[in-house]
């Protein structure tokens, strides 16, 4: 599945699109006139979508709007905001395989307060969970609410957070049957406060618990680790640059992770992933350059030996890293340079050759590369793997999909 927004036009305002092709079809029947491609939302208000598209040298990584998330039962989610110049609403559609359509797009809020920054997760159990950030008179609010599979409908909005910084990631991840969020909020001028809430989905209630206040921050994400979780965040150090930092819970307290990197220059666009008893961090590193091609895709390992030497993945460009587990005894890696870039591991034998296995002749410019777009994604499931990315066809900007088994 993949899902995306198109432009307004002098006809039409913008909308949100998605896409469904059977994974199972032979390669000769991977075909565009395969793919069933549906309009999820009116067609008569604007549906609102990330036009920052290209951050490639800020700390946050880029988070595309509208958000797609698919259960391992085939059941899919998008999600996405659209406004009608007064009220802006949070819209969801849902495709059940055995039905073989997409449902009616269903708006599980409508406010005159503006709402932005969406993420969405399916759960392991089936469930989904999807969050965005709704501003108030003096603070902004993370909102959530839940689908639950053995109603095939979504609940009731509850709160998370009563105050969230704006422009900041927000992290949520699942473990043991638990969701967790890790958000930021500001103290003043020097410091934001990193939290962890616990959300129950049946009592719609948050249990928070602070981790960290002391220092500006950004790029939280977090994941599960080895029965505990485990949060990674850019922090402005003594020397006025962006450094990963970490934590890990232990017995539901949070304790500092040793230093990961001491080097100087920013770094950003963070991204984390486990595979067998070794956590991957990986991160966008400016160095001395603010031109995005030269900037240093670099990651560490944590284990129960402790945090590995920094290492180098690739020297030319490292927006918006993607880490994925296999679930085949395999990490994949991918992220955009001048082109999206991608590489695997495998534990005991380390980083393979970095590729660029989904350029198109048409991107070839001077014998280089060129998909002119930050924006793509990876996802491995089963005996299949895809990637999409944005890339200009036709000087159209459009959306490009590469499924390998």
């Amino acid at each position: 599945m993949a899902a995306w927004a198109e432009a307004a036009t002098d006809d039409k305002p913008s909308a949100v699109f998605a896409s469904v092709l059977r994974a199972d079809l032979p390669e000769a029947e991977r075909q565009r006139e395969a793919l069933q491609i549906s309009q999820l939302d009116d067609g008569i208000d604007s549906v609102l979508v990330n036009t920052r598209w290209n951050f490639t040298g800020e700390v946050e990584r880029f988070t595309p709007s509208p958000q797609l998330a698919v259960s391992a039962d085939g059941v899919g989610h998008v999600a996405w905001l659209q406004n009608d110049g007064v009220t802006t609403s949070v819209y969801v559609a849902d495709y059940v395989p055995q039905g073989g359509s997409w449902s009616a797009a269903f708006s599980v809020e409508s406010t005159d307060e503006p709402c932005s920054e969406i993420k969405l997760m399916a759960l392991e159990n089936g469930d989904a969970v999807l969050l965005w950030k709704q501003a108030g008179e003096d603070t902004i609010a993370l909102k959530g609410v839940a689908y639950y599979a053995n109603t095939g409908s979504w609940g009731a909005v509850f709160d998370v957070a009563g105050d969230v910084k704006a422009d900041a990631n927000v992290a949520i991840w699942e473990r043991d049957g638990s969701v967790f969020v890790g958000y930021l909020a500001s103290v003043d001028a020097e410091n934001d406060r990193l939290s962890v809430a616990n959300l129950d989905l049946t009592s719609l209630m948050a249990t928070t618990k602070e981790v960290d206040s002391a220092g500006l921050k950004g790029s939280v994400v977090g994941t599960a680790f080895d029965g505990n979780d485990v949060l990674v965040w850019a922090e402005l150090d003594e020397y006025s640059y962006y450094s990963v930092m970490a934590a890990a819970s232990s017995g539901g307290e949070w304790q500092a992770v040793p230093q990961i990197e001491d080097l100087p220059y920013d770094v950003g666009h963070i991204a984390v992933s486990g595979i067998d008893d070794e956590l991957h961090i990986a991160w966008r590193h400016k160095e001395q350059s603010s031109v995005a091609v030269y900037h240093d895709l670099k990651s560490v390992t944590y284990s129960a030996t402790g945090i590995s030497d920094v290492q180098t993945l690739f020297d030319s460009g490292a927006a918006n890293p993607v880490l994925v587990n296999g679930g085949d005894g395999k990490m994949y890696a991918q992220w955009f340079t001048s082109h999206t870039k991608y590489s695997e591991y495998v534990p005991g034998e380390g980083w393979k050759s970095v590729t660029q296995p989904f350029c198109m002749p048409s991107a070839v410019i001077s014998g280089s590369c060129f998909n002119s777009g930050t924006e793509h994604t990876l996802a491995v499931a089963g005996d299949y793997g895809v990637s999409a990315w944005l890339e200009s066809v036709d000087d159209i900007r459009s959306v490009v999909i590469s499924l390998s088994d």
